[in-house]
C-alpha cells in the first residue's frame, strides 16, 4: 500500500469539536444582535432558523453531522477496547443521520421532524457515551476515562430530562423566568462536545489517509 495523503485523527476530532463550538455561538450571537431571541436563554436551534443565521446553521450542523459520521467508521476500524463494536457504528451513524435531519430542516419549517431528529440524536449520542465509557473501563490505558464517566452521567441527566420536558411535563421545570429546555440542550450538546474532546486523547499517532495498492490505477507507464 502507497500513503497518498493523511490528516491525524486527533486532528479531525479537534476539528469537528471547534467547528461546532464556533458555529453554535456565531448563531447565538447572529440571533441575539438581530433581535431574533432574547439573551437568556434561547434552544440552540432557535438560533439558527431564521436568516441570516439560518444559512451558516445549515452548513455548520451539517458538516458536523458528517464528522461524526466520518468519526463513527474510523473508530469502529480503529484497536481500541470500543473498537470493532457494530452496535457503536450503527448507534453513531443514525445519530449522525438526526443531526443532519436537524441541519436542514428548522423548528419553524417542520417542527414534529426537527423535534424528533433532535431527540434521536441526543438520545443516541448519550447512549453511545455509555457504551463507551462501559468499554473503555477494561482498559487501563485510556487516558480519559475520568472524562468519559463525567460526560456520561451529566449526558444521561440531560437526555432524561430532556424527554421529560418534551413529553409533557415541562410544567415541573420551565417557568418564565427558567427556561428548562435550553439549559438542558445547551448541557448535553456541550457534553457531547466535551466527550469527542476526550475522544481526541485516546488517538495520538493515528491518521486517516488515502492508500493505493501497489501496482493497482497508476496507468500504463511510457
Amino acid at each position: 500500500m502507497v500513503a497518498l495523503g493523511k490528516v491525524a485523527f486527533k486532528t479531525l476530532l479537534l476539528a469537528g469539536a471547534l467547528e461546532m463550538t464556533a458555529v453554535i455561538f456565531l448563531c447565538y450571537g447572529l440571533a441575539i444582535k438581530e433581535g431574533h431571541e432574547k439573551p437568556f436563554l434561547p434552544t440552540i436551534s432557535a438560533c439558527g432558523d431564521r436568516p441570516p443565521e439560518v444559512y451558516i446553521f445549515r452548513l455548520g450542523v451539517a458538516v458536523g453531522s458528517v464528522l461524526i459520521a466520518v468519526a463513527s467508521l474510523a473508530i469502529y476500524s480503529s484497536d481500541k477496547p470500543y473498537s470493532g463494536s457494530v452496535v457503536n457504528l450503527i448507534v453513531g451513524l443514525v445519530a449522525a443521520f438526526g443531526l443532519g435531519v436537524v441541519a436542514v430542516v428548522s423548528d419553524r419549517e417542520v417542527d414534529s421532524v426537527h423535534t424528533v431528529s433532535a431527540v434521536t440524536f441526543f438520545v443516541l449520542e448519550n447512549i453511545l457515551m455509555i457504551l463507551i465509557t462501559t468499554q473503555s473501563a477494561l482498559s487501563v490505558s485510556c487516558p480519559s476515562f475520568t472524562i468519559k464517566v463525567f460526560c456520561s452521567v451529566v449526558g444521561t441527566v440531560a437526555t432524561a430530562l430532556r424527554l421529560i420536558i418534551q413529553f409533557g411535563h415541562s410544567h415541573y421545570f420551565t417557568t418564565s423566568d427558567f427556561p428548562a429546555l435550553a439549559v438542558v440542550e445547551w448541557t448535553d450538546t456541550f457534553v457531547i462536545i466535551g466527550f469527542y474532546l476526550s475522544l481526541s486523547m485516546d488517538f495520538p499517532g493515528y491518521y486517516l489517509g488515502v492508500v493505493r495498492e501497489e501496482g493497482v490505477g497508476r496507468g500504463k507507464e511510457e
